[in-house]
C-alpha cells in the first residue's frame, strides 16, 4: 500500500502560499488514481514528491508500512520500487527504440529480452518502429517509447506525467486502452497526473482534484 499525507510543500522558504498543502491518501497494490487539474496546480510537484526528488518536510509518505525519506537518504534521487515517467523525456535519441527499451533490462538472456522488447512494443504500438533511431520519431512516438522504458523495469508503482499529451486523438484512445489494460494485468500501481477529464474518467479507480488556490 502506498499512503501519502502532504502537510505542505513549497520550493523556497521565502514563499508565501505552499504549492501543495493538505494532500492524503492511500493506494492499494494495482490501483490507478487520476489526479486532475490544469497547468500550475501542483500535479507534477505531487509526482516528483511520491517519487523521491524533493525533501518532503511537512509530511510522510510510506510505502508497505515503510517511510520513504527522500533525496537526502538516497544516493541516487528516486525510489527503486518506483518509475517516474516526466514530461522530459529520459530516451537516448541517438539509438534505436529498441536499443532504448533494452538499456532498462538486465541483458543476460538475449532471446528473452527480445522477447520483453517486442512485448513492450506492442503495448505502446510502436512494433513497426522498433529498429528506428529514436531522434527521427515524432514527439508522441518519443512519449511512447519513454512510457515503454519506464515498462520495462517491471515497477511496483508508476508514476505518469501528462503521457499521452502529444499523442494525437485518432490513437489515443487506442493506446490507452491497451497500456492500462497491461498495467492492469501486471498489478501496477498508477498514479497519472492529466489535465484532460475524459482521459481520467476513462482509466482511474479514483480522481483527485488538484485546484490552483487563487
Amino acid at each position: 500500500m502506498l499512503d501519502i499525507n502532504i502537510e505542505s510543500f513549497k520550493y523556497e522558504k521565502t514563499e508565501e502560499t505552499p504549492i501543495l498543502q493538505d494532500v492524503s491518501f492511500s493506494l492499494e497494490k494495482g490501483e490507478h488514481l487520476a489526479i486532475l487539474g490544469g497547468s500550475g496546480c501542483g500535479k507534477s510537484t505531487l509526482l516528483h514528491l511520491v517519487y523521491g526528488l524533493f525533501h518532503l518536510k511537512n509530511g510522510e509518505i510510506h510505502y508497505n508500512n515503510t517511510k520513504l525519506l527522500g533525496p537526502t537518504h538516497n544516493l541516487i534521487p528516486g525510489e527503486p520500487f518506483m518509475k517516474l515517467v516526466a514530461q522530459e523525456l529520459n530516451i537516448m535519441p541517438f539509438i534505436s527504440v529498441a536499443e532504448n527499451i533494452a538499456s532498462h533490462l538486465d541483458r543476460n538472456d538475449k532471446e528473452k529480452d527480445d522477447a520483453r522488447v517486442d512485448e513492450l512494443l506492442a503495448v505502446v504500438h510502436l512494433t513497426a518502429y522498433k529498429h528506428t533511431k529514436v531522434k527521427n520519431l515524432s514527439g508522441g512516438q518519443k512519449q511512447r517509447v519513454s512510457i515503454a522504458k519506464a515498462l520495462a523495469q517491471q515497477p511496483e508503482v508508476l508514476l505518469l506525467d501528462e503521457p499521452f499529451s502529444s499523442i494525437d486523438t485518432f490513437l489515443k484512445n487506442t493506446l490507452r486502452r491497451s497500456f492500462f489494460n497491461y498495467t492492469r494485468s501486471q498489478n501496477i500501481t498508477c498514479i497519472i497526473a492529466t489535465h484532460d477529464s475524459e482521459e481520467a474518467l476513462s482509466f482511474s479507480d479514483r480522481i483527485l482534484l488538484c485546484v490552483m488556490e487563487k
